[in-house]
């Protein structure tokens, strides 16, 4: 009897147990996933921000690559990595910055991802136009990402090792052509060029 009584809670408590594991599971790859998008985002933006500031020399093909690439990442449905509960409060600092507020009833969260969506869809727009016309588009969108960045994104502290988004500083220093990635960009050089070496 003692024994059955036993096996029954041992069962009942991994019941309990087992979601709250997948749970737990489920949103630290929920965070890990949109902090991986925010990468993307930054990384696509680099670019394009180099280019609006004359870092880097204006490029139609490249400009519009990463535009087209901005809109894609801002229509995609990330909803799944943004459960409740998934806050810097409820996981910790150190695994997420982004505030509790983002999901209260009243959070204007939603009306600042539109936002970033229509800048992005006018950065498609105009950004084989020309210099003079991708900077304001590239501003825009920068602007929608502080937007929501700062009211529900925390401060960066010093022991924070990363965040729901990166600096869009270039830390290599260099020209960020010769270090985008196929993987993230589709080819952006005519083929019958050369690559820079």
């Amino acid at each position: 009897m003692k024994t059955a009584r036993l096996a029954s809670l041992c069962v009942a408590a991994a019941c309990v147990c087992a979601p709250m594991a997948f749970a737990d599971g489920h949103m630290e790859k929920a965070v890990k996933a949109r902090q991986g998008l925010m990468q993307v985002v930054a990384f696509t933006l680099g670019p394009l921000g180099a280019m609006a500031k004359g870092e880097m020399e204006y490029d139609a093909e490249v400009a519009m690559a990463n535009a087209k690439n901005m809109e894609v990442l801002a229509k995609l449905d990330s909803g799944a990595m943004w459960p409740q509960g998934s806050d810097n409060a409820a996981l910790g600092e150190d695994k997420t910055r982004a505030l509790p507020a983002a999901w209260e009833p009243d959070s204007k969260v939603m009306e600042k991802h539109m936002a970033w969506v229509e800048a992005s869809t006018q950065l498609v727009a105009v950004a084989g136009d020309g210099l003079d016309a991708l900077r304001p588009a590239v501003a825009a969108v920068g602007k929608s990402c502080g937007g929501c960045h700062d009211d529900y994104r925390a401060e960066k502290n010093r022991s924070q090792s990363h965040g729901d988004c990166v600096d869009l500083e270039n830390k290599n220093g260099g020209d960020m052509a010769k270090i985008m990635s196929p993987l993230f960009l589709p080819v952006i050089r005519d083929p019958r060029r050369t690559p820079d070496r």
